[in-house]
């Protein structure tokens, strides 16, 4: 019947507009001001995980950053020296590996600068925009569709980073950095949540929050010594 048509054809031209849409998600915006690009608080997911795998002298270390919400992760892997933290509103929960011990621990947080100051000690991987000295496009490639482009970025301290770009959504997928001698690999991508795990609620014995913060350093400073 006609109206059958009629629908049919409505049909078909709704699952072209979808197609559309689909396809624009991921349209290259055009050219992007990346002297102005690392000044911006935007370039990163507010809800973001990162995961870097360092290398020095044969050395490798693993290490993920995560903020979702009210809540934080950061985990540092380097094989004999492991520290995992989850940062909420009321507690923090941390697990480490050290000198042959392990254990879960939690100390609650007793004002928002105790949980910022034990989360400002690891690096996010973002360049610092007061030391940047040039910032050189270096091209653009295709992702399965979704274009990424590639920014040099030098510090006046002569660290090299490589960031990739997403030209559509105008955030930041990965760097590939070199500093001091430490290769590192960076890929950012969005979370909706961080889980506390079972264990750090059933296992974990009561601390304080500077004794976490010790534990985390005594960690770093291990796994520092063994790039050296």
């Amino acid at each position: 019947t006609e109206e059958e048509v009629i629908e049919s054809t409505e049909e078909v031209i709704e699952t072209e507009e979808e197609e559309t849409d689909a396809e624009d998600t991921n349209a290259n915006k055009g050219p992007i001001d990346y002297n102005e690009f690392f000044k911006r608080s935007d370039i990163i997911s507010e809800n973001v995980k990162i995961t870097c795998a360092a290398e020095a002298e044969g050395v490798t270390f693993d290490l993920v950053v995560e903020a979702a919400g009210d809540n934080a992760r950061m985990y540092y892997d380097f094989g004999t020296l492991v520290f995992d933290m989850y940062v909420t509103k009321e507690k923090i929960y941390a697990f480490y590996e050290m000198e042959g011990e392990s254990q879960w621990v939690w100390a609650p947080v007793e004002s928002e600068e105790d949980a910022e100051s034990i989360m400002s000690m690891s690096n996010t991987g973002l360049v610092d925009p007061e030391t940047i000295e040039s910032i050189n496009y270096s091209g653009v490639m295709d992702d399965n569709g979704v274009i990424i482009d590639m920014v040099e970025v030098i510090s006046n301290d002569g660290t090299k980073a490589l960031y990739y770009v997403n030209n559509h959504t105008e955030k930041i997928v990965k760097c590939e950095m070199d500093q001091a001698g430490i290769t590192m690999v960076m890929n950012f991508e969005e979370i909706e949540s961080i889980e506390i795990p079972a264990e750090a609620e059933s296992l974990a014995t009561e601390t304080t929050s500077e004794e976490v913060a010790m534990l985390m350093l005594g960690v770093m400073l291990g796994g520092a010594n063994a790039f050296e």
